[in-house]
């Protein structure tokens, strides 16, 4: 059974921890792969710590207090509103693609919402019990960055 068009971040992080495993029987090419993808996340959480400015929009005006930092994915499941989810994901999109050599230009709304919904999914799973937003979004941006590269 294939997986569906667009695999789930289950799948995705689940065919990463098979690459860990073939690392970890000393495969040296993958290995490489594995501590280059690994720098990038720690930079793409680097970066997205530091976000907090949002686009000059009532749209885009955020109105949940706490920093993204802090912020965990129960408060993203439980506390913040659709409106306060969608302002944070086109926030940290917006950041990380600058980051990776973005233009600056604010990413659609149908990315931003697609995004958020991803953050969502990640929070769901088992690694949400414990991680925070900023730690969610770049591994999202990562599993799936053909569809969010600006």
């Amino acid at each position: 059974m294939g997986w569906p068009q667009k695999p789930s971040l289950y799948q995705v992080l689940q065919s990463q921890q098979g690459v860990l495993l073939f690392v970890a029987q000393g495969d040296n090419r993958r290995g490489e792969m594995m501590v280059h993808r690994f720098l990038t996340l720690l930079i793409l959480a680097a970066a997205v710590a530091g976000c907090g400015g949002s686009p000059d929009s009532t749209k885009f005006t955020q109105t949940w207090a706490k920093s993204y930092d802090v912020t965990t994915c129960t408060d993203w499941k439980n506390t913040m509103d659709n409106h306060q989810r969608f302002v944070a994901a086109g926030d940290m999109l917006l950041t990380i693609q600058n980051k990776r050599g973005g233009d600056g230009a604010l990413p659609a709304d149908d990315k931003i919402s697609s995004f958020a919904l991803d953050i969502s999914d990640m929070c769901n799973a088992k690694v949400g019990e414990v991680a925070t937003i900023i730690e969610i979004a770049p591994l999202v941006y990562v599993a799936f960055e053909s569809e969010f590269k600006p």
